[in-house]
């Protein structure tokens, strides 16, 4: 029994919400945060080291100075959030801040509070102090910043308790903290500190409506600056220790001085680029030559500064997929990483020259990794493969051991599972609508089967591969792989299946679900051979041993089941809540999925006495894990999450750690699958190639035989022409040697001359210099003697001035000490005149003190005057002195010039020398230069005469180009005056459209007018044949009454003849009933409804029926009588207006129809003209084209090209014009 030893190996995922996500730590490690670890990814090698920040679930916040790390940690449970400071070289950890009452358990799922943790890099192992913000509770931190001077770290928390705390690194304690409020709750989007100040603590605040300033004085924080700006400032970035730069929602960036706005820069975006919102800047990264400005819709602009302090030229831009979210400058400033909301990695070269047309390379710095949720994974046994599907809508193929992307391809509907065939070369996937199976090509993922299994949320492939099966809510589908026929359904489950795990020899499954039930299925019967139900308990995963004796299943009760035929034999409580578990395929290791979420390795088999309590575990993601499988030589672990991450991890029993360690069981295979029309368009281009390579091989041959042989002629020529002019230049040297030495004895005699002349020249100078310097000498001590003497006269004068000023103020101010004496003693005396003798004494001693002033100005005059003229007579000597400085100077100079000259003379007799040696060079170069100038004169020669004939050729095309455009000019010209012609018929035919328009309007006019007399006609023949019905009614009914009454008469007939009844009696019934008949029909009133159509037409009485009008009386009668002349003529009329209208209408539908097919022949012909015109067009400009490309080619002469070839062949434009005239004559003809 052993535990295994988990340690990360690669991760396929990063954290963008993090602020700051990326950091340039050197020239090839950046560091980036994925899930609950900081990865050390080196750009280089594509290696990863990892820094286990086990002490949350996350990071939101990042800070890097000096070798020192700070991270912002979300606390477990989604309590507060922690702050971890990772210092790289220094063996030293301390925390900086503790939330009491809490406790640092792993995987208990306990509250913690915010707290700063310092980890060394070089030895993330080593014990940590956790340290935190006291008894405040801190929800999340949203900005880590260090101090200026690095010994003091600073986190703002976020709101609505806004804080921010102060930690000092070397006392490891809390320092200080400040709580605020924001106005109307606004949100604080980023805290920095300044950097370029390291004597006071300066803090930055900016967020939606928010620009604060802070600084940290005498134990606490002072606000400095606050302003209420209109904008959602969204970051900064600090520029000097008192400007800033801001960057906003609506694309603006604004440039703070000591937190005053003095400019804003709107010209971020690029030109050639449109949006209908502009997008927010989101990062601010600021370097030696100017800023980089990150936005929400990918674009990076680089900006650089000026002269002007105030302006930052657009220099660069690049576009990256997706909301920038971090970027990271290299120390060398040459390059920088780019993070991006859509969880990517770019790698940008910042050195390209845009001066040069050079674009900015942007690349994939990693792999392209997941976005969202990871919904599924898989892997499979005879490649080093894993399948993942995610919500972003795709599925991917990676290599755990190469750490790379096979294959990704992104489908039109979200992937729910997924499933990798133990091959590696097919992949089962589970969509909303359909399961398919998929191919996985060398670039491709190709589906070439599907079933209407909907909304499958697990599939598995058998270990063998032979068998796969899917879940359907609560039923699962078994299949087979290679014929695709179903082995049937596995129904029982009362709720939705979330685990399924086949046997090792794919005899058995074990499907668990939310119902509580664990069913152990016999595949070949379909039959369960055991059950396990407990209802309330939802089971997340099941699995058997090598033996399948047992299976182990884990619940939400949080405690593992072994499960033996059909009968939980014991339960192992875990104390955690467990998700799923997973047995290695060799059974002897048993990993646990928490919902902390982490990864627990627990010892197998269990022991019999507290069996869950010896385990380690690992905490890798930010969100709950999804899936967990393993490596078919249990040598590797995977887990994907919800925070998009994708782990590998390696993984080794604690007794193997010692030794060798475990030895492969399998090799992997390299095969893959290529569709056949792909490999036959492969043999298909090799072949090509092929033939292709022999083809050249040929004729190179040939060419190369052709070469030697013109080589060999040309050699020969050569040879016997140079020798000829080598025995030409022996002659030449010989001439020049005698030369030579002819020129060196004339310049030795020239020489010697020169340097006697010079020894008697020098003599004479020398001589006439001794004389004026010893004259010189002479006046110059005559001049000090007179200087002397002047200064020991200017120093008696000044003495003697000194004296008698001296006396003068002694004199002065005693005569004055005594008026004021006697000044006070008449004020003693005189009080009562005390102010006007107050003022008259002050003005008086001012008058005073003004003339002594003027007085001691003047005599300082006298003598500074005295001074100036004593030093002028100095300075005058000085310059004498100087000038014969300069003449002595002037000689030297002379004498050095002369020396300098003979010097001269020797170097140019040592250049004379160097001339000869470059003159026999010359020899050696002037041969091959007629070397070179004879093959180029033959190659001219034979130009030259190419030159020629093409000149004439051009000169025959030129004569009939020019002729071929005199008729084209011919051609365009009555063409053009159609044109103009046709516009202004079609201009007569729109003047005739709208004529056709307006008729049509006016006869519109007339059919409504009398399709509304119509509607009247019929209105009143409605009326009156309801009338006529309703009288008929009546009459009818009256007739039934008579023929009643009649019956009653007889009846009475019948009894008067019987003698029963009198006859007056008989007569008085007879009448009554009469009587009665009548009023019914003449005094009673009915009002039966009115006609259909006209609901506004009144109720006639029966009366007015039966009793009509005159008029009515009179038209019955005559409809009695027959139809009257009236009536016939009306008639006549109304089948008139009928036949009149039915006349309109069927004209009316002729002009449309002529109108239509005018305006149809009107379209026609504009369209065809149209097209005539273009294709004139386009053929005018390709004659011009022509005609200027053949003067070119006639102007610069050499070789035909393919392209000139095509030039001189002939022109058919004048025929294309012959036919186009003739067919649009014969249509109009036809029209």
């Amino acid at each position: 029994m052993s535990i295994p030893v988990i340690t990360p190996s690669h991760v396929f995922g990063i954290n963008p919400t993090v602020r700051t996500p990326l950091h340039h730590l050197d020239d090839q490690t950046v560091l980036y945060p994925s899930g609950t670890q900081l990865v050390l990814y080196n750009t280089e090698t594509k290696t990863q080291r990892f820094v286990a920040i086990n002490e949350g679930e996350g990071v939101s916040a990042i800070a890097v100075k000096d070798g020192f790390v700070g991270v912002g940690v979300k606390g477990h449970g989604g309590g507060p959030e922690n702050v971890t400071v990772a210092r790289r070289g220094s063996a030293m950890k301390s925390v900086l801040g503790t939330v009491p009452g809490t406790a640092m358990g792993s995987g208990t799922g306990e509250r913690i509070g915010a707290m700063v943790v310092v980890v060394d890099l070089g030895n993330p192992k080593a014990k940590r102090k956790l340290l935190g913000t006291g008894d405040m509770i801190v929800k999340e931190f949203i900005s880590v910043s260090f101090a200026a001077d690095g010994k003091h770290i600073l986190a703002q928390s976020s709101g609505p308790d806004w804080s921010l705390y102060l930690w000092s690194i070397e006392k490891t304690k809390l320092v200080t903290f400040l709580k605020f409020t924001t106005p109307n709750n606004a949100e604080i989007n980023q805290m920095s500190v300044n950097p370029y100040d390291a004597a006071t603590t300066q803090v930055c605040m900016t967020g939606n409506g928010v620009f604060r300033l802070y600084k940290y004085a005498e134990g606490s924080f002072k606000l400095g600056t606050q302003q209420k700006p209109e904008k959602n400032l969204l970051c900064h970035t600090w520029l000097t220790d008192t400007r800033l730069m801001v960057g906003t929602s609506d694309s603006k960036l604004l440039l703070y001085d000591s937190g005053d706005l003095i400019l804003e820069i709107s010209y971020l975006l690029p030109t050639t680029l449109a949006f209908a919102t502009p997008p927010s800047i989101t990062t601010l990264t600021p370097f030696s030559a100017g800023l980089l400005a990150g936005t929400s819709n990918g674009i990076c602009v680089l900006f650089e500064k000026t002269d002007d302090a105030y302006i930052y030229k657009k220099s660069k831009e690049f576009v990256v997929d997706g909301e920038v979210r971090g970027v990271a400058m290299s120390p060398a400033e040459d390059a920088a990483v780019v993070a991006t909301a859509e969880c990517q990695v770019y790698g940008v070269a910042l050195d390209a020259d845009s001066s040069k047309g050079e674009e900015i390379k942007c690349d994939r710095l990693t792999q392209p990794f997941h976005r969202g949720a990871i919904l599924g994974m898989d892997t499979c046994a005879r490649k080093p493969l894993i399948a993942t599907c995610g919500a972003d809508k795709s599925v991917r193929i990676w290599n755990y051991v190469d750490n790379c992307l096979e294959v990704m391809k992104i489908f039109d509907d979200e992937p729910m599972s997924i499933a990798l065939h133990p091959s590696g070369l097919y992949v089962l996937v589970g969509f909303a609508g359909a399961l398919k199976l998929m191919n996985v090509l060398i670039d491709d993922i190709r589906p070439y089967w599907e079933t209407n299994v909907r909304g499958c949320r697990e599939c598995r492939f058998s270990h063998g591969g032979q068998y796969f099966a899917a879940v359907h809510g609560s039923t699962i589908t078994l299949y087979t792989t290679w014929s695709f026929d179903p082995l049937g359904t596995l129904k029982g489950h009362q709720g939705k299946v979330r685990s399924i795990s086949w046997s090792p020899d794919d005899t058995r499954l074990v499907t668990c679900g939310i119902d509580g039930a664990v069913y152990d299925w016999n595949v070949r019967t379909l039959k369960r051979e055991g059950e396990v139900v407990q209802k309330g308990n939802v089971f997340g995963g099941a699995a058997y041993t090598g033996d399948m004796k047992l299976v182990y299943a884990v619940g939400s009760d949080g405690n593992i089941k072994e499960i033996e035929n059909g009968h939980i034999f014991r339960e192992i409580p875990v104390k955690a809540q467990v998700a799923t578990i997973l047995l290695s395929r060799s059974s002897k290791m048993f990993f646990a999925v928490t919902a902390r979420p982490s990864i627990r390795a627990l010892r197998f088999p269990f022991p019999q006495d507290n069996p869950a309590s010896d385990h380690t575990e690992l905490a890798c993601h930010s969100g709950a894990i999804t899936r967990i499988r393993m490596s078919y030589d249990d040598q590797y672990l995977f887990t994907c999450g919800e925070d998009g991450c994708l782990w590998v991890y390696k993984v080794m029993e604690k007794e193997a750690r010692g030794g060798k360690g475990r030895e492969k069981d399998v090799t992997y295979s390299d095969e893959i699958l290529v569709t056949k029309s792909d490999l036959k368009d492969n043999f298909k281009t090799m072949a090509e190639l092929k033939q292709r390579v022999e083809e050249l091989k040929s004729e190179n041959e040939t060419q190369v035989r052709m070469r030697e042989l013109t080589y060999a002629d040309k050699i020969r020529e050569m040879t016997e022409k140079y020798q000829n002019e080598i025995e030409a230049l022996k002659q030449l040297t010989s001439s020049l040697k005698s030369e030579r030495e002819n020129n060196r004895v004339w310049h030795m005699e020239q020489l010697n001359e020169t340097i006697h002349s010079n020894k008697n020249e020098i003599k004479e100078v020398e001589a006439v210099f001794n004389q004026k310097m010893q004259e010189e000498s002479e006046k110059y001590i005559v001049l000090q003697k007179r200087m002397a003497e002047m200064k020991a006269q200017w120093e008696t004068q000044m003495q003697d001035a000194e004296t008698s000023h001296a006396n003068k103020v002694k004199e002065i101010t005693e005569y004055y000490r005594k008026k004021i004496q006697e000044r006070v003693d008449a004020v003693v005396q005189t009080k009562e005149s005390f102010q006007s003798q107050h003022l008259s004494h002050y003005s008086n001693l001012r008058e005073i003190d003004a003339d002594a002033d003027t007085e001691i100005l003047s005599l300082s005059h006298a003598f500074e005057l005295k001074l100036k003229e004593e030093r002028d007579s100095l300075s005058s000597i000085k310059e004498e002195n100087a000038s014969m400085k300069s003449k002595f100077d002037s000689l030297t100079r002379e004498i050095e010039e002369q020396k300098a000259e003979l010097a001269k003379m020797a170097s140019e007799e040592r250049r004379l020398q160097g001339i000869i040696k470059g003159l026999e060079r010359d020899i050696v170069g002037v041969k091959r230069e007629m070397q070179e100038r004879d093959d180029t004169i033959q190659d001219k020669e034979k130009r030259i005469y190419d030159l020629k004939k093409k000149n004439q050729e051009l000169e025959k095309f030129k004569f009939v180009l020019d002729y071929k455009i005199m008729e084209l000019k011919k051609q365009v010209e009555p063409r053009e005056r159609d044109i103009i012609t046709l516009s202004h018929q079609i201009q007569d035919m729109d003047e005739e459209l709208h004529d056709y328009h307006k008729r049509h309007d006016s006869l519109d006019n007339d059919i409504q007018d009398l399709v509304m007399k119509l509607r009247g006609v019929h209105g009143e023949g409605r009326v009156q044949a309801w009338r006529e019905k309703e009288v008929r009614a009546t009459l009818n009914r009256i007739r039934n009454d008579l023929d009643i009454l009649w019956e009653k008469a007889d009846n009475l007939a019948e009894l008067k003849v019987l003698a029963l009844v009198p006859t007056r009696i008989l007569l008085l019934c007879f009448k009554r009933n009469l009587v009665k008949l009548h009023h019914k029909y003449s005094n009673t009133i009915e009002t039966p409804g009115r006609p259909p159509g006209l609901m506004g037409t009144p109720a006639s009485p029966i009366s007015s029926l039966l009793r009509p009008s005159s008029q009515d009386s009179a038209a019955a009668a005559a409809a009695e009588e027959g139809p009257t002349e009236e009536d016939a003529q009306q008639f006549a009329q109304r089948e008139h207006l009928e036949h009149t209208v039915a006349t309109l209408e069927h004209k009316l539908a002729k002009e449309d129809e002529s109108r239509h097919t005018e305006n149809l022949r009107i379209m026609q012909e504009n369209v065809m003209l149209v097209s005539e015109i273009n294709t004139l067009r386009k053929d005018l400009k390709a004659a011009e084209s022509r005609t200027s490309r053949l003067i070119n080619l006639a102007a610069r002469g050499g070789p035909l090209t393919p392209d000139d070839e095509d030039l001189l062949r002939p022109i058919s434009t004048r025929e294309s014009i012959k036919r186009l005239r003739t067919g649009a004559g014969k249509e109009w003809r036809d029209d």
